[in-house]
């Protein structure tokens, strides 16, 4: 997960290169992180883990606030407010060719 200022910024920097290239970025979430908010139905209960799209098409109200990323996303057609501490992310690639960053264990739990 990321745990650093650095890979914040990395984080950052890739996702506007998925961006940039027109591609969809999606983050994989560690669920057992203690501040995490994503529909429980949606998590992969053997992983403890939920893939979500980050694309501006994908969600809404987007911001990043004390090391957490908040936003709406729509879930079986119920919208959804997703927090997301930076250090519960476990990697972020493109969808259509897998590129993307790898973040290492946390334990911040």
């Amino acid at each position: 997960m990321l745990e650093s200022t650095d890979n914040a910024r990395k984080f950052y920097q890739i996702y506007s290169d998925i961006i940039k290239a027109s591609k969809t970025p999606y983050i994989i979430i560690d669920t057992n992180h203690y501040a995490v908010s994503v529909p429980e139905s949606k998590i992969d209960h053997v992983k403890d883990e939920i893939t979500l799209s980050i694309h501006t098409a994908a969600i809404r109200g987007a911001h990043y606030q004390n090391n957490t990323l908040k936003f709406h996303a729509t879930f079986d057609k119920i919208s959804t407010e997703v927090i997301v501490p930076i250090t519960a992310i476990k990697a972020l690639y493109a969808k259509e060719d897998g590129i993307g960053i790898e973040f290492g264990e946390d334990n911040s739990h």
